[in-house]
């Protein structure tokens, strides 16, 4: 939680090789590993395409930040409000919900937008500058648990 003092902590997220890396090698040992199972080979094809087609997504929208309501920014408000701006410049607000998992170089972020929908941030070392990471890490780490109940979702 925020203290009055304490500003806004804006995050301007950039662009990721690490994080693209990272899917990239998981979807792709995923479909080696897919190849090995006893089914038809149809079914392997099949599979290793939605797997492709899912992890061109995910890079292109988190690692790359380029595709459809990518997040390029992350404002820390007051009273524990967030403010996640989109590649169209469109600001929504939204709910850190549940406990973020903060490790020295990643911090994933769960959300509950005004709308209702969720929505998972990933922020690697890295993607913004040092002094900014290191002092989101800081916050969330004082900051007590959130109680991830149903109705708040909603």
């Amino acid at each position: 939680m925020l203290k009055k003092s304490e500003a806004p902590l804006n995050l301007e997220l950039r662009p990721s090789r690490v994080l693209a890396g990272l899917i990239t090698g998981v979807c792709g040992a995923s479909i080696l590993v897919m190849f090995l199972l006893p089914v038809p080979l149809w079914l392997k094809v099949l599979i290793a395409l939605s797997v492709a087609v899912a992890g061109y997504r995910c890079v292109n929208q988190e690692a790359w930040r380029k595709g459809k309501g990518a997040t390029t920014r992350l404002v820390w408000q007051s009273n524990d409000q967030w403010a996640l701006v989109t590649i169209g410049n469109i600001s929504c607000q939204a709910r850190l919900v549940g406990d973020a998992f903060v490790h020295h170089y990643l911090v994933v972020l769960n959300f509950v937008l005004a709308d209702g929908r969720k929505r998972s941030i990933v922020v690697v070392a890295g993607v913004v500058d040092g002094d900014t990471f290191r002092r989101l890490r800081a916050r969330l780490s004082m900051a007590p648990p959130q109680v991830f109940r149903k109705e708040n979702l909603s």
